[in-house]
């Protein structure tokens, strides 16, 4: 479980990055703006956030379940 909460956290960063640049008009006349890559780098992001957000929560339910076996 340690390091999960700073990935995601990594992630989300750089997830709001590119959406700061996705959402700025400049990047669409930008010629090497790539608009597309943009795109698919964000929802890469947003599934692997996903996908640690879940692994994260699977975790805590083991932690909490293990606990309650042992009171």
């Amino acid at each position: 479980m340690a390091g999960i909460p700073e990935k995601i956290e990594t992630l989300e960063a750089l997830q709001e990055t590119l959406s700061r640049r996705l959402a700025d008009p400049a990047s669409y006349t930008d010629p090497g703006g790539n608009i597309a890559q943009l795109n698919q780098d964000h929802q890469k992001l947003a599934a692997d956030i996903d996908t640690l957000m879940a692994r994260w929560e699977e975790l805590l339910q083991r932690e909490d379940a293990t606990k309650q076996i042992s009171n």
